[in-house]
């Protein structure tokens, strides 16, 4: 394994997506548990080795391989070929206890490896999503339209969603009231359901309406630490995505009428979104301005 610097930063909101809500100070403004402060993205929305790899004890596994089973090709087996990936370092640890190895070094790189690997992997899809993102930003809706550029893109979508606190906390709970603890596992349980979610966004992708929404005239859009919303909850897909202080996106699937629309809201409108933003968020609300989190 190559050596490289041991990261416990972990960021669950993209630091690059925040920056769009940054005033001529180079800051946003935060609110948090009634409080409101304006700081830097590297600040915010991040956990201390939220990221890091926990080994999965066998019945956790068994679990995930039959919630595998039930999708459909070719995105089960892209889903399975994540499981390797979130137990190599355990097996490799396991090996060299085995067979009597103890190198310090050794378990330095195996340390570095637990905190690196997820973290790494959403910066993987967080590069690819640059370009497509700033074209959504313009208002150009290729990114979703075209066959391969959205194949790479639908997973970042879906990890938008997956890869939060609130979500965490949320699917943990529901299996937690059936007596199942899947935290060991959530890490791998995750990055399945944002392929599972993408799979369905890709070959759903001829029937999106796709709807780039303009803020009222007085108002404008805040985001949160749960950014991607699903407004239709259980029911289907409707993704809910503040673009920037101006814009957001919304992707319903298997629309009655697909097709891409502008939609220019009223303050009313926007401020509906922005209470389900705030509805949604875990502890943090972000904002260009203090008065834009202020606005009920």
């Amino acid at each position: 394994m190559p050596s490289q610097d041991k990261k416990w930063r972990h960021h669950y909101v993209w630091q690059h997506y925040l920056k769009a809500w940054y005033g001529d100070d180079n800051l946003l403004c935060v609110e948090e548990r009634g409080s409101r402060r304006r700081a830097t993205t590297k600040s915010i929305a991040y956990g201390r080795d939220f990221y890091r790899l926990k080994d999965i004890p066998e019945a956790q596994l068994a679990l995930l391989e039959a919630l595998v089973a039930k999708m459909g090709e070719p995105f089960r087996e892209l889903a399975r070929g994540w499981f390797p990936t979130f137990r190599a370092v355990f097996k490799l640890q396991r090996l060299a206890t085995v067979n009597g190895i103890t190198d310090p070094e050794l378990e330095r790189e195996f340390d570095v490896a637990l905190s690196n690997l997820e973290e790494d992997l959403h910066g993987r899809f967080e590069q690819s999503a640059v370009k497509p993102l700033a074209a959504l930003r313009r208002g150009d809706a290729t990114p979703l339209q075209d066959k391969d550029e959205f194949m790479e893109f639908s997973m970042f979508l879906a990890l938008q969603y997956f890869r939060t606190p609130k979500l965490q906390s949320s699917v943990l709970q529901v299996f937690q009231e059936f007596g199942i603890d899947m935290s060991s596992a959530w890490g791998l349980m995750r990055t399945i359901f944002a392929t599972n979610v993408g799979g369905a966004l890709y070959r759903g992708r001829s029937t999106f309406k796709i709807g780039f929404l303009s803020a009222g005239k007085s108002s404008s859009f805040i985001t949160g630490d749960q950014p991607m919303l699903n407004l239709k909850g259980t029911d289907g897909l409707d993704l809910y995505y503040p673009l920037t202080p101006r814009s957001a996106l919304r992707i319903t699937l298997e629309s009655v009428a697909p097709g891409v629309e502008e939609v220019s809201l009223t303050d009313d409108e926007t401020k509906a979104y922005n209470e389900r933003i705030r509805a949604a968020a875990e502890s943090q609300l972000y904002a260009q301005l203090e008065e834009h989190l202020l606005a009920r």
